[in-house]
């Protein structure tokens, strides 16, 4: 909530008389009964959209600049994001919506859509995969979630415009993982 983020582009973040109000997280779902609260600020979608999602744009040309390709963590959170009560448990959080397809629109103009993958884990809703889709973003998997040992196949079967991951932040170590598995 301290970051040079929220000093120079406050208007940017969901506050009352310049204080937080929400911050980001999950609702309760496999990885956690709880749900979870993240620790850092929820944008202001109205103010965003005032002046074509320009600070936005703006990181996301930056980091075009420094990387190859952009992961996008949590894309659920472009057509609603999930935001707490600052103080309170993440069951009491509710969701909001997100930038979704006008701010899309106007990154593209900017920022090469081959240069994004998306991350669409989760408990994604048909609004959510129709926006990847309406772009032909490319999708993440991972073969900890997709792959069934039993038949030997992946039991998602997307093939094409995908990227595999072995695991990522919310899973075990791919190795610990394997030594686990029922043989």
């Amino acid at each position: 909530f301290n970051s040079a983020e929220t000093n120079y582009h406050l208007e940017c973040f969901q506050t009352e008389n310049g204080a937080f109000t929400y911050e980001a997280g999950a609702p309760p779902d496999m990885f956690n009964e709880e749900g979870q609260t993240w620790g850092n600020p929820v944008y202001n979608v109205d103010n965003l959209r005032k002046d074509n999602y320009k600070y936005l744009i703006n990181r996301y040309k930056y980091y075009s600049k420094l990387f190859d390709r952009i992961r996008e963590d949590y894309f659920r959170g472009y057509d609603s994001f999930y935001k707490v009560p600052i103080g309170r448990s993440a069951k009491e959080g509710m969701y909001n919506d997100g930038v979704s397809y006008p701010f899309f629109d106007e990154l593209l103009k900017e920022v090469d859509k081959k240069q994004l993958f998306i991350e669409d884990l989760g408990d994604i809703r048909q609004e959510t995969i129709n926006l990847r889709e309406h772009y032909g973003f490319t999708r993440q998997k991972l073969f900890q979630f997709t792959f069934d040992f039993e038949r030997c196949e992946d039991r998602d079967n997307d093939t094409e415009n995908v990227v595999m991951f072995p695991a990522n932040h919310d899973c075990p170590k791919i190795r610990g993982w394997y030594n686990e598995l029922k043989q």
